[in-house]
Parts: C-alpha cells; structure tokens; sequence
C-alpha cells in the first residue's frame, strides 16, 4: 500500500475521481468511492492531504542511487516531480514513499495496466525491470 496521507490535494482528488471513473484500478478503492459524491471525493483528498508525511528510514543501496539516478535524468523526472521528487499541484510526492508501491506502480504504467497517465506510461515503456527497481528503492530512500 502507497502513502496517501501528506500527499497533494489535487492530485489526491484526481486519483479517487480515476478510481470512480474506472481509468484507475483498485478492487479496495473502486468498491469505496463507487457511490461517493464529488463533494464527499474532494473531502477525502482535502482530510489525508492535510495530514503529515510520515518518516521513513528506508535506505537504497549507492548501485541503486546511481542506477536511480541515470535513469531519472534521462526521464526528466525532475520536470514534473521537482528535484527533490516532492510533487506538486497534481503531481504526487515520490520521496519517501513505500519501494514497493513505487516499483508496482511504475510497472503498472510499464506494462500498461494502470493508464491514467500516459506519459508515464510512454516513458516507463522504456525501463527494465533494474532500471525501475532501483529508481523505487532510491526514491523510497530520499
């Protein structure tokens, strides 16, 4: 399970609409915003967007930092992210967030099932599986 408490209200708000609309997938999530009225989604996404980011002492190995590290630049991930993957309007935190959330995420987009996003999905087309292993470790990391 990824961290949701912390993370930006927008984007929060986008994710259980995507939940609702079924272009994000979740058997848990789509069961409990299927009935939720807009107004009731944009109270979830404000109550956990306001709690704290929680610590995490996760630590990635410097193979991973540098393989990481290769990887994100030549997928521009700072553009979107920012330079210390902390997100922001719309866009999620990375820093910090569970490795294994990450890396199930990113193979979502990889291998197209999880198609909200689609220049994830184009850019994560181009990963292998230690490319996103260590870009989910380093960021878990941060």
């Amino acid at each position: 399970m990824g961290v949701i408490r912390g993370q930006e209200f927008y984007y929060l708000y986008v994710q259980l609409k995507d939940y609702k609309a079924g272009r994000r997938h979740n058997e848990i999530m789509t069961s409990i915003v299927a009935e939720l009225s807009r107004e009731e989604l944009k109270a979830l996404a404000q109550y956990f967007s306001e709690q704290s980011w929680p610590a995490n002492d996760f630590r990635s190995t410097a193979e991973e930092v540098a393989r990481a590290e290769r990887a994100a630049i030549s997928g521009m991930c700072v553009q979107c992210h920012l330079g210390g993957y902390e997100g922001n309007s719309g866009v999620p935190r990375l820093a910090g967030q569970q490795p294994d959330y990450l890396e199930r995420t990113m193979l979502e987009y990889r291998d197209k099932i999880r198609l909200n996003s689609h220049a994830k999905v184009t850019l994560l087309g181009t990963y292998d599986d230690a490319d996103i292993r260590a870009m989910a470790r380093y960021l878990a990391g941060l």
